[in-house]
């Protein structure tokens, strides 16, 4: 099935001018000197505390500014945080959400290859054009002019071979190839109306996200987690040998110390689950132990949930998880794409459990 998702919720920070590398290098969780033109990375925005106001997706425009896509909610208050910052750097902060369209393109595949995260500027590749490499988060870009998913092209038109367009290829997901693509307003309906796409809504995006393990923080997860909680660390979005930025004592020491507690952990349930959701462990004596950080609802039922579950290692490898409740519906655990960096604990226990009082087996690994 070829797809194309609308993303409404997608905003868009345009930071621009001769200093924005370095004005944005000392603000976020990764390594922006370094990010050449045609590169993009996850990075956080945290405060002081070391607690995410953000998980921003950062490419370079190509010249000496930088794009970072967030939720659209989000982006006014950070436009007024990051520029409370600027003091005497030649910066400029602009929210440009009002100015493009966020989509993402899916493709499944049968046997679906790690793809990298790249950035293409202008135009976009067809599906099928997907390199074999290895999952890191940082690539180079293609430069080469290529037709949009679902363009042949002879309907490709001169109209879409011009900036202003961008395209990131991120890792594959649950056998899906994912492009997000960035579009001037003016050209988002026509592209969809000729890409011949099945039009989905955003919940299939997040679906995505939620196999592929990459966080996405809102209004109900703002300031709940630091970055190794939502494994920024195992999806390259931290940089531990960078120089200061809004939260990096903690943080560093959360790492070089072994202090992180709690990691993030792909699961579904049988019920509709939000994002803020509390979750109970069962280990932890009827005590709030976990934060639901991104979920979607099944295509399929509308009734059950896949999503990503920040709780203590301990109770994920020991315990039963259950969803707003000490007796609420159990959480299954499916493996995520990538590593975690190692914790102070084994992996999740091979222990069998006795069903639950609906006669579902205990949660598995």
């Amino acid at each position: 099935m070829s797809f194309v998702a609308l993303l409404p919720a997608w905003g868009l920070i345009h930071a621009s001018g001769d200093d924005a590398r370095t004005f944005l290098h000392g603000q976020l969780t990764n390594d922006l000197l370094h990010l050449a033109a045609g590169k993009a990375q996850w990075s956080a925005f945290c405060t002081a505390k070391g607690r995410m106001l953000s998980g921003f997706l950062v490419w370079s425009d190509g010249g000496t500014g930088f794009f970072l896509a967030a939720d659209r909610p989000l982006i006014p208050a950070l436009v007024k945080r990051l520029s409370m910052f600027v003091l005497r750097a030649k910066v400029q902060i602009r929210d440009v959400s009002g100015h493009y369209s966020a989509m993402g393109f899916g493709d499944r595949r049968e046997a679906a290859a790690e793809q990298p995260l790249t950035v293409c500027r202008d135009t976009v590749s067809p599906p099928g054009n997907h390199p074999a490499a290895s999952r890191e988060f940082k690539a180079t870009v293609e430069t080469a002019a290529l037709p949009l998913p679902g363009y042949s092209d002879q309907n490709l038109g001169a109209a879409w071979e011009r900036p202003g367009m961008w395209r990131i290829d991120l890792t594959h997901a649950d056998g899906t190839a994912r492009q997000l693509v960035w579009v001037p307003n003016r050209e988002a309906d026509a592209l969809i109306a000729q890409s011949g796409r099945t039009i989905v809504d955003a919940s299939a995006w997040i679906r995505l996200m939620v196999h592929a393990g990459e966080v996405w923080i809102t209004a109900a997860t703002q300031e709940a987690f630091v970055p190794q909680m939502v494994n920024f660390d195992a999806i390259d979005g931290i940089n531990f040998r960078k120089g200061c930025y809004p939260g990096q004592e903690i943080i560093a020491r959360a790492h070089y110390r072994g202090a992180v507690k709690r990691r993030m952990y792909r699961a579904s349930v049988d019920a509709i689950a939000r994002a803020g959701d509390v979750l109970y462990a069962s280990d932890l004596n009827g005590q709030e132990s976990g934060t639901v950080a991104l979920a979607a609802t099944s295509a399929q039922d509308g009734h059950t949930s896949d999503l990503l579950a920040v709780i203590p290692i301990q109770s994920h490898a020991l315990a039963q998880i259950r969803l707003g409740a000490p007796d609420g519906p159990l959480l299954r655990f499916a493996a995520l794409p990538y590593p975690i960096p190692a914790a102070d604990l084994p992996e999740r226990a091979p222990v069998v459990r006795a069903a639950d009082a609906s006669g579902t087996a205990g949660a598995g690994a």
